[in-house]
């Protein structure tokens, strides 16, 4: 007898590394983020602040790599379940 079918589980499989594609591709597309650090002073007590980058491309790189991956086994894994859901073809 089989399970009843949840399309939940199909839709997870593809929308996590399409999600993961798409957020890399903005990161890799921004690239660097400028942001603001408190360096505040003990001895004077006037707090200052000192501007930064933070690189977002090789987390960007990473996401984008993870999706392809990820797309890759899921299409992998529906052409294996696609298959043998099919009818036995006779040889010949």
């Amino acid at each position: 007898m089989r399970r009843p079918f949840s399309i939940w589980p199909r839709i997870v499989a593809w929308g996590v590394p399409l999600l993961a594609l798409g957020i890399g591709t903005i990161l890799a597309a921004v690239d660097t983020v400028p942001i603001w650090t408190s360096g505040g002073s003990a001895t004077t007590g006037v707090e200052t602040f000192v501007a930064g980058t933070v690189a977002l491309g090789p987390a960007g790189l990473v996401l984008i790599g993870a999706g392809v991956l990820s797309l890759t086994a899921t299409s992998l894994v529906e052409m294996v379940r696609a298959d043998a859901a099919s009818p036995e073809q006779p040889a010949g």
